[in-house]
């Protein structure tokens, strides 16, 4: 799950976020009615699950759920239920819908906000879009493994694998791309930094600094690695269906790779591409960007099937 998810779900478990009631408790203010319907004091499970603004996106967006049919006292309650599996809508796992419950109550959130600092609320529809489209994007690295699916990136002869992944803090990221050779030795580790959070966006970039490097390289045929399904598609997809997210990256992948002989952007398991995956890792944990020196990195950093840990000490 990325990271903003993660830090906004503990919020939401430790009742650390701010609303009017939490406020209240400690100092006087205006109102502790909800901003988004004002009939009742805006606690965390009314804004996100009660309020007639949270119930019309619960109900719009993705499984139908008629949220007043369902009462919880707290947040806890909330979880039990919906990690029983007769509970969940139809076909669909716990942590998949609460990536989707997280995404919704982000946009309540976000539209909270938004009235509170005076601005007018968004239209229902286009926060249920919104809310689509992030969904998507949190969930497309998660979808299980089709015949078109890569479990190994060793390239054929005269082939480079190139594999990514990114490593995401809360308001930065880095990258980092592994270039292996036919006999799967290591011919390169490049890391970048970027200001970037979204996680659909960051991987796509990542395969735009993959060609640049592969290109400074003279690498002549280049197959790239990403475990992104919605980033693969579209960079295959060169009259797909438009995101506008994607298309600044995309367009300028196109360009990048011109000089190279033969390229190809193909999907890879995430459990075989621990290496890109900790190599990110890494560079973030020690600030590194460039090509990194690989006999100075852990040796765990350099194991394709087991995720990297720091040693504290």
């Amino acid at each position: 799950m990325h990271t903003r998810l993660k830090i906004l779900c503990w919020q939401i478990l430790r009742n650390a976020l701010p609303t009017r009631a939490k406020l209240g408790q400690f100092m006087a203010i205006p109102s502790v009615c909800c901003p988004l319907c004002n009939d009742e004091e805006e606690t965390s499970i009314h804004l996100f699950w009660q309020c007639s603004f949270a119930k019309a996106i619960w109900y719009g967006s993705l499984w139908g759920i008629r949220t007043d049919s369902i009462q919880f006292p707290d947040w806890m309650d909330w979880f039990q239920w919906f990690n029983c599996k007769r509970n969940l809508p139809h076909d669909l796992d716990f942590d998949t819908f609460l990536i989707g419950a997280l995404c919704i109550i982000e946009v309540v959130w976000n539209n909270r906000n938004k009235v509170i600092h005076g601005s007018n609320i968004t239209p229902i529809n286009e926060v249920i879009r919104i809310m689509r489209r992030q969904f998507h994007d949190h969930s497309s690295s998660r979808q299980p493994l089709s015949k078109n699916v890569e479990i190994s990136a060793t390239p054929p002869m005269g082939w480079i694998a190139c594999t990514t992944d990114v490593s995401i803090n809360a308001d930065q990221s880095f990258g980092a791309v592994v270039f292996r050779d036919s006999c799967n030795r290591i011919q390169a580790i490049y890391s970048v930094h970027l200001n970037v959070t979204n996680p659909t966006l960051v991987e796509a970039l990542m395969i735009v600094s993959a060609a640049e490097f592969g290109v400074r390289c003279k690498f002549n045929n280049v197959l790239f690695f990403c475990d992104n399904l919605l980033v693969v598609t579209h960079f295959n997809a060169l009259h797909g269906e438009d995101h506008q997210l994607l298309n600044g990256a995309v367009e300028r992948f196109f360009t990048i790779v011109r000089p190279l002989e033969n390229w190809k952007v193909k999907k890879i398991s995430r459990g075989a591409n621990f290496m890109a995956h900790n190599s990110a890792k890494w560079a973030r944990y020690h600030g590194s960007v460039g090509e990194l020196v690989v006999n100075t990195m852990d040796e765990g950093v350099l194991l394709d099937d087991t995720e990297w840990v720091p040693d504290p000490g």
